[in-house]
């Protein structure tokens, strides 16, 4: 909340006050296209980069070039390590809903480096 006081030269003054309500802001996954899962401590598992706080509803699958679903998960904070997979690339789809209850989904694909 936000007040003004306005005061002329000849001492007539005027109080106005406005209230700013938490706007909808949305907000953006940044998902990687790649990574290598060798145990370097550099890009070792596959999992979106997002204000985690923000998100209620997440499920994130990926599948081999085959359309076989490999991974499954409904935490946002939990990658994908490509524990027993080939290198390749892999699809993958996330859904999503923020913090209004909008859902949303995204799709893409990752490559796994060996």
């Amino acid at each position: 909340s936000y007040s003004v006081i306005i005061q002329t030269e000849e001492g007539c003054t005027t109080i106005d006050s406005a209230y700013l309500k938490d706007v909808y802001m949305p907000f953006y996954f940044n998902v990687p296209n790649a990574f290598t899962p060798n145990n370097d401590g550099l890009n070792d598992t596959f999992r979106p980069v997002v204000d985690y706080e923000r998100v209620r509803m997440f499920s994130m699958v990926i599948y081999n070039r085959w359309g076989q679903l490999i991974y499954e998960t409904t935490n946002p904070a939990e990658g994908w390590n490509g524990k027993d997979a080939p290198a390749g690339v892999y699809t993958w789809t996330i859904t999503y809903s923020d913090y209004l209850g909008k859902v949303s989904k995204l799709r893409g694909s990752v490559t796994l480096i060996r």
